[in-house]
């Protein structure tokens, strides 16, 4: 699972610890020691643990970000908490026995939740994104005075699209424009990465803290079609994503006919000449101010706090 998957869980347990309800995390591995503090995590080594957990702690709630998870383990889970809440994308699972659905796609009404979560409570679209506090309160840079091009395919870089696609920008106009690349603790091929933006004079930033001032800054950007979609919608950043799982399709399809942002299909192959012509194209687009002042209507950044009211009246 990529890290978008974790930040996003992590937004909506910092919302809870606002309200003083505790909150625990249970995975296998993450990226950093100090990634979800101040909450507490367990480290476990199979979904057989995760029960044994559950069944230990007697947890009041248990939400469930996580898409290995069969419609048979989801019920298992329901048996052993009061209440189960799942953060879902595309509704394939069969039934998924859950008492709230989170979906934070407004295309998500046209998924067969009732057929398969009938009694469920269906939190879906807009609303209900969990976006970090840092980009709730991040401080924007007028458009206009925006020069800077950001690469990021996410903390893990699943598809290892970085320095194939930074190989390309030499040939293009791109390479003539302030371009920082940012890669994350998953990244491989990082000395590569880093001497390559060397040798043209490209900003490199790798673990990058603040990100929401980076984004703040940026005219477009070049990314991976996680939780970051919502991030630079947030600050107004036209974008081309690259889709990777299955489970993104749906929401990217949703961003692009809003208009400020185009897809590239990257499941099956890397597709990076693709990116960089379609980023080619945006750049040149007279339009980018208005895409820019559209896209940062589309995410009010309460998401999290409407999300956890929802769930402390089911608690």
């Amino acid at each position: 699972m990529g890290l978008g998957h974790l930040m996003r869980s992590k937004t909506l347990a910092d919302a809870f610890d606002f309200e003083q309800i505790q909150c625990h995390f249970a995975v296998k591995e993450i990226h950093s020691s100090t990634a979800l503090e101040p909450h507490v995590v367990h480290y476990l080594e199979n979904e057989e643990s995760f029960l044994s957990l559950i069944e230990a702690g007697d947890y009041q709630t248990v939400i469930v970000d996580h898409y290995d998870y069969t419609s048979d383990m989801l019920q298992q889970i329901k048996s052993l908490t009061k209440v189960l809440i799942i953060l879902d994308d595309e509704c394939n699972r069969g039934n998924l026995y859950a008492d709230i659905i989170i979906n934070s796609v407004t295309l998500a009404t046209q998924l067969p939740y009732q057929k398969y979560a009938a009694e469920a409570e269906l939190l879906l679209g807009s609303n209900y994104v969990l976006l970090r506090n840092e980009f709730v309160n991040c401080r924007l840079v007028d458009y206009v005075d925006r020069k800077k091009i950001v690469i990021t395919f996410g903390g893990s870089d699943m598809k290892n699209l970085t320095l194939p696609l930074l190989k390309k920008l030499p040939d293009t106009e791109l390479i003539k424009q302030a371009i920082v690349v940012v890669t994350g603790a998953g990244c491989q091929r990082i000395n590569e990465i880093n001497s390559f933006c060397k040798q043209y004079s490209i900003e490199h930033r790798h673990n990058e803290a603040q990100m929401e001032k980076l984004f703040s800054q940026a005219k477009m950007a070049i990314s991976a079609a996680g939780s970051t979609v919502f991030e630079l919608a947030r600050c107004g950043v036209p974008a081309v994503f690259s889709v990777i799982a299955d489970n993104q399709l749906l929401s990217m399809s949703e961003h692009e006919q809003q208009g400020w942002c185009v897809k590239v299909d990257c499941r099956k192959h890397n597709n990076v000449a693709e990116i960089i012509d379609k980023a080619c194209k945006m750049l040149n687009d007279p339009g980018l101010g208005a895409m820019s002042a559209h896209a940062r209507l589309l995410v009010d950044g309460n998401g999290a706090q409407n999300v956890a009211k929802h769930i402390e009246r089911k608690i």
